[in-house]
């Protein structure tokens, strides 16, 4: 199924009710996240002559015509006066034949970034749960990777791949699960656009071909190891498959409108 996205907040995501995210209107494909954008002014034919307001107006340049050489003249005191005909001619029909028009163009445009939750974060380290997804470009486990193609003017596209995993601290452990958000004080970004599009199957997003080289790609990869913060209300939730003395979990879930946001602190490399 293809994805579609937030016309709010630009998530890529799969068709449902609302946005997973912010919670905003239904997502829409990505074809239909432009907007017409005047982008000049042009000149288009006027439909042929009809009705006696046109036909006046024809009789009016012809006149004009005769009257522009005639008055050239007397004024000028010389022939040279009659260039003064093709002149007003050219513009009778202009006015006639030809009308300005706005030059309209679909564009993509931005959105703001999204802003950090209020709130006091839960810093510690990052664990598996059950599962890892691989990290683009390597074969190294991840348990998040956010995606945000932008320009200088702001967002035009976010994606997300997550999984449920442990937020280990000296006190307890906390399950992150539901919808997220990662950020980094030094993102990932590289130009390779198209690459990311592809395999995200975003490559209907409407981008120009004049645009595309002031677009950048950043991504943020949470790995096991890693040091984050996480922004979120932490709650007791029953552990699906859990044991006896794992019945009851510490969680912080993220849902739409709500969504977990997990600041990098340190990569567990550094």
């Amino acid at each position: 199924m293809a994805p579609v996205g937030c016309p709010r907040c630009r998530l890529l995501q799969l068709p449902g009710p609302m946005c997973v995210h912010c919670a905003g209107p239904p997502p829409v494909e990505l074809v239909e996240l432009t907007a017409d954008r005047i982008e000049g002014i042009t000149k288009v034919g006027k439909p042929p002559a009809q009705g006696w307001r046109d036909g006046l107006a024809v009789v009016g340049t012809a006149t004009g015509v005769i009257s522009a050489a005639m008055a050239g003249v007397v004024l000028g005191k010389s022939m040279a006066g009659l260039l003064l005909a093709p002149a007003f001619a050219a513009l009778g029909y202009r006015k006639q034949f030809w009308k300005s028009a706005f030059v309209r163009r679909p564009r993509l445009g931005t959105v703001a970034p999204r802003p950090r939750p209020a709130g006091n974060a839960v810093v510690g380290v990052a664990r598996a749960f059950e599962r890892t997804v691989v990290a683009r470009g390597t074969r190294s486990p991840a348990l998040v990777m956010a995606t945000t193609i932008l320009d200088g003017q702001g967002v035009l596209l976010r994606a997300i791949e997550a999984v449920p995993f442990w937020l280990v601290t000296a006190e307890r452990r906390v399950l992150i699960t539901g919808a997220c958000w990662a950020t980094s004080p030094r993102p990932d970004v590289h130009d390779q656009l198209d690459d990311r599009l592809r395999e995200l199957d975003a490559m209907t997003l409407p981008i120009t071909r004049r645009r595309r080289p002031r677009l950048t790609v950043a991504q943020v990869t949470i790995a096991p190891g890693d040091q984050i913060a996480v922004v979120g209300s932490v709650r007791e939730e029953p552990l699906a498959g859990g044991g006896y003395r794992d019945t009851i979990v510490d969680t912080i879930r993220g849902e739409p409108g709500s969504a977990v946001w997990i600041d990098l602190v340190e990569p567990a490399s550094s």
